[in-house]
């Protein structure tokens, strides 16, 4: 739980309660048991008050938790909405890309098909020679 709330470690141990004093010398019984309940009142006053500062800083390390995941999650559904963005955008700028390549691809096919067809000027030459040395 210390590591969930660091918060809540005790820096310097409380001090443990002074002794009760020495009863005063032979008084009323009466009297003794009022000042008992009086100093007993007194010391569960100031463990209210130390329950009631700890719990209020638990209480605040609670919230500050609870605000903490809120955030964290508030992070992660937007990265989560980044990514798929992204990951659309990429999927989109590969299905253009693979368009052209295929485009270019068709281009250059034909473009060969056309070389082969036509014969350049050297081509026809040779051609020619080797038409008229058929005919011989």
């Amino acid at each position: 739980m210390l590591n969930t709330f660091p918060g809540l470690r005790h820096t310097a141990p409380t001090p443990a309660p002074p002794p009760p004093p020495p009863p005063p010398p032979l008084s009323e019984p009466n009297q003794d048991y009022s000042r008992l309940v009086r100093e007993k009142a007194k010391e569960l006053e100031k463990q209210i008050e130390l329950f009631e500062k700890e719990n209020a800083k638990l209480q605040s390390l609670c919230n500050e938790r609870n605000l903490a995941i809120k955030k964290l999650k508030q992070d992660r559904d937007e990265f989560e909405k980044t990514k798929q963005k992204e990951i659309e955008e990429f999927n989109q700028m590969k299905e253009d890309e693979m368009k052209k390549f295929k485009q270019e691809k068709r281009l250059f096919e034909q473009h060969q098909k056309q070389l082969r067809d036509h014969p350049d000027k050297r081509e026809r030459e040779e051609i020619e020679i080797l038409k008229k040395q058929v005919e011989k």
